[in-house]
């Protein structure tokens, strides 16, 4: 039934915002049990699996959440995280970019494209990347913390400060 799915997807979720992993694996894989094409259902296992540091096995599940929903934008961003991890940043790249495609206003897919940026060396890239995300989330520490990272690199002592200093103003 749909909507035991869809239910049990839910409390998976529940137990995952509260840091019970295994039961939130066992309510989401019983909902694809009940659903096998179920997008959310394994995007969801996948951050999971991401969380738990299976990086391949995150890549893997969000792949075929992609599959059965290309446009899906947050699949594509979690994927890139997936990759990211296992340093696979040209792929990483890809995925972020996809999902700035797709969804134009996620703060979080232009700050992790400049952290792939970054990894790479391309560090102009990287600090466009995080500049955009400040752009349209103001409040984004972590992208703060990127372009901080990005100053550092590029020996900007000062920039390096304010930003960071900017970042704990935040917290």
């Amino acid at each position: 039934n749909q909507n035991h799915a869809e239910a049990h997807n839910g409390l998976g979720l529940a137990f995952k915002k509260q840091g019970r992993m295994e039961e939130a694996k066992a309510a989401i894989e019983h909902a694809l049990k009940l659903r096998p094409e179920f997008p959310e259902a394994i995007y969801n296992l996948g951050s999971i699996s991401y969380l738990q540091g299976q990086f391949q096995t995150a890549a893997e599940q969000l792949r075929q959440a992609i599959l059965l929903k290309p446009n899906y934008a947050d699949a594509h961003v979690y994927l890139g995280h997936a990759l990211l991890e296992q340093k696979d940043y040209a792929n990483a790249i890809e995925c972020y970019q996809r999902a700035i495609a797709l969804k134009p206003d996620s703060a979080a897919a232009y700050s992790m494209l400049g952290v792939a940026f970054r990894s790479q060396g391309k560090l102009e890239d990287a600090e466009k990347m995080a500049k955009e995300a400040l752009r349209l989330q103001p409040d984004f520490v972590e992208a703060y913390i990127t372009l901080g990272t990005i100053h550092n690199l590029q020996r900007r002592t000062d920039a390096t400060v304010q930003v960071l200093q900017n970042a704990l103003l935040l917290r």
